[in-house]
């Protein structure tokens, strides 16, 4: 059971991050009264933080479904 844990944790962790790193976009536009759209570019480390931060969220809920449905 815990070989699955830790296999399960490395490789939802790898996929999500690289599926978030092609996934998540970096520009946000916005449009304003006037009817102009501004776009702000988020930086790189808290683009990269985001990401890692995601992918840990999901990285965690899948091990937990994973070892409910290995003991259900």
């Amino acid at each position: 059971m815990g070989k699955l844990a830790v296999k399960t944790t490395v490789y939802s962790f790898i996929l999500s991050f690289a599926l978030l790193l092609v996934f998540t976009d970096r520009y946000s536009t916005t449009p304003d009264a006037m009817g102009v759209y501004s776009t702000s570019v988020q930086p790189y480390p808290d683009y990269f933080l985001t990401i890692v931060r995601n992918a840990m969220k999901i990285s965690f809920i899948t091990v937990l479904a994973v070892l409910a449905a290995r003991v259900y």
